[in-house]
């Protein structure tokens, strides 16, 4: 095939994006088919070939990580997911405050890009 002939192949056939993949990263499974069943919903079809794997999938459904806040019900089956959270609040999130302007970041690599396109910083 030619150069030609490949681009004009190349517009006529769809992409594959990632919007077209599957959300979660194992695949589809018969209900029960491996040894560790999840109990945690009636509605959860997933198994699992480690006990391991079934304890950290049984966290999303306990969610144990409980936001402390006065009046947020918020839960989480970790504490990543809770300190993300928390940040919501205010709490537990470090700033970082620009000190050429009174800009503040809750992340360093955004203030440092920041840096770089508002004040031509070079570090």
């Amino acid at each position: 095939m030619d150069a030609e002939m490949y681009a004009q192949e190349a517009v006529r056939t769809p992409l594959h994006t990632a919007a077209a993949l599957p959300l979660e990263s194992n695949p589809p499974q018969q209900p029960h088919q491996l040894p560790f069943v999840c109990t945690g919903d009636p509605n959860c079809t997933r198994s699992y070939e480690k006990k391991h794997e079934l304890n950290r999938h049984m966290r999303k459904h306990s969610k144990p990580c409980a936001c402390t806040v006065e009046n947020c019900t918020a839960r989480f089956a970790d504490k990543k997911g809770l300190d993300r959270h928390k940040a919501t609040h205010g709490i537990g999130r470090d700033e970082f405050d620009c000190p050429e302007c009174t800009e503040t970041f809750t992340r360093a690599d955004n203030l440092y890009r920041h840096r770089q396109k508002q004040h031509q910083f070079m570090g």
